[in-house]
């Protein structure tokens, strides 16, 4: 009995995750979700491009450019946030690239990190009615996501000769809890607005 209510819940709980999941893949590839991703991509680079400080060679604060894939993917998905956050750095690197950097597969990896984790942890966002778990679900998404990407980019640099690892990690991790901060601020008041806007779920709820 108690095996056969335990094969019940687990096929429950899969069948229901393979809906959701079948459904967020398919926004980065409506008529919106491209033009979505154009724009956002657009907006990454040009944050990241024009409004980066770098205090030190190997650290630079950034205001935005995360924020906004992470936003991605908590819009359009993990695979939406992935695209956004693989797009802006390859565009931003071959068309504007004023910081010098190599291009580095491992950083481009933790930029599609930052969409991804975020858009995969949010993937029940938009069916979701009650405000405060759809903040809680915005606020660990960036936390999970930004510390992800960090790591990774963190990794990327040190395999460009910036420094040991470890060294870098310390070093990039002055401005880490504003980030966390700030990135949850803007993400929380810009999805709440947008669900009201979106026809993610009514056009979902068809399926």
């Amino acid at each position: 009995m108690i095996a056969y209510t335990a094969h019940k819940i687990a096929q429950y709980i899969g069948g229901t995750m393979k809906k959701i999941l079948y459904k967020s893949l398919r926004r980065p590839f409506t008529p919106l979700g491209i033009s979505l991703i154009g724009i956002m991509s657009g907006m990454a680079i040009t944050v990241t491009r024009l409004l980066t400080i770098f205090p030190f060679p190997s650290v630079r604060f950034d205001p935005g450019g995360p924020a906004i894939i992470m936003l991605a993917g908590m819009i359009m998905g993990p695979i939406g946030g992935a695209l956004v956050g693989g797009l802006s750095d390859l565009i931003g690197f071959f068309f504007w690239n004023p910081t010098g950097y190599p291009w580095n597969p491992i950083v481009f990896i933790g930029q599609i990190a930052y969409g991804f984790v975020a858009g995969l942890i949010t993937m029940r966002w938009w069916g979701e009615d009650n405000s405060f778990v759809k903040e809680a679900q915005t606020v660990i998404a960036i936390i999970v996501g930004e510390i992800s990407g960090f790591l990774i980019i963190t990794w990327g640099l040190s395999t460009l000769g910036y420094g040991q690892f470890v060294a870098l990690l310390v070093a990039r991790s002055m401005f880490l809890p504003f980030y966390l901060i700030w990135y949850s601020i803007i993400c929380i008041a810009i999805m709440q607005p947008l669900s009201s806007v979106l026809p993610w779920r009514r056009y979902e709820s068809k399926a």
